[in-house]
């Protein structure tokens, strides 16, 4: 069996998602469900979320609308306790550029703040198979007659993307507020950007299961997250930043 939270799995997080982990495994175990000990950490990810031995594991909205639709079973929705997830289960995307000038201020409601970007703009991504770091600001452009920059430099992770742009290789990038909150902590390069908006609300990034997961385990697999989650968010809320299970 496999069991992966591989979206903010950041070597200075891995210890706090090895714990996590480890709760959920137990509680399932004690519930007569067999789990892997530890958590599985993967390059080929379609791969790995489309495994018929997949118990649990963290995905992007973007790939379950698409590649993933139909083809695994949803779990839940984490919400996380950082600016730009006011809305439970959801998130936004920051829109970063370097500068010392005050952030923008969050939005309100559905609303977006979208920058007006200059011809020669260069934009980073970590991928278009990305909700937060492409989509969510292509649509939120397209809906106001708008389209990305031309200029593209793609990177392979967040993390790059904010480093692309402190360190002059690309001008802009977006982010979800999740990554960006662990960047504020963890990431040196950070302190070189400044929010010059943000993407309207999506749905932040959802727990999966295989389609051979029976109704059981998927009822426990709900019950023993939120469980495990409530005695984990007490212990290290600055490091998991969950909130909460939707």
């Amino acid at each position: 069996m496999i069991g992966a939270l591989p979206m903010y799995d950041w070597p200075e997080t891995q210890g706090a998602n090895d714990i996590l982990w480890e709760r959920i495994a137990a509680e399932l175990l004690a519930a007569d469900i067999i789990a892997p000990v530890g958590l599985t950490r993967a390059a080929d990810l379609p791969q790995l979320w489309l495994s018929p031995d997949l118990l649990l594991a963290q995905t992007c909205s973007f790939p379950l609308e698409t590649i993933l639709r139909g083809k695994v079973t949803y779990v839940a929705t984490p919400s996380y306790a950082v600016a730009g997830c006011e809305r439970p289960g959801y998130y936004r995307s920051v829109i970063l550029s370097r500068g010392t000038n005050p952030d923008t201020p969050l939005p309100t409601g559905e609303a977006a703040i979208l920058p007006e970007f200059p011809s020669n703009c260069r934009f980073a991504f970590n991928g278009e198979d990305s909700m937060s770091g492409f989509h969510c600001l292509k649509r939120d452009l397209e809906a106001t007659g708008q389209k990305l920059p031309d200029l593209r430099v793609q990177t392979g992770a967040h993390r790059s993307s904010i480093i692309a742009v402190a360190n002059g290789k690309a001008d802009v990038c977006s982010v979800d507020c999740v990554t960006w909150d662990m960047a504020k902590t963890h990431e040196p390069a950070s302190k070189k950007l400044n929010i010059i908006g943000w993407t309207k609300q999506r749905p932040a990034l959802p727990l999966i299961t295989s389609l051979h997961t029976s109704t059981h385990t998927l009822e426990a697999l709900v019950a023993v997250a939120q469980k495990v989650l409530a005695a984990v968010v007490l212990e290290n809320p600055v490091d998991l930043r969950i909130a909460r299970f939707q």
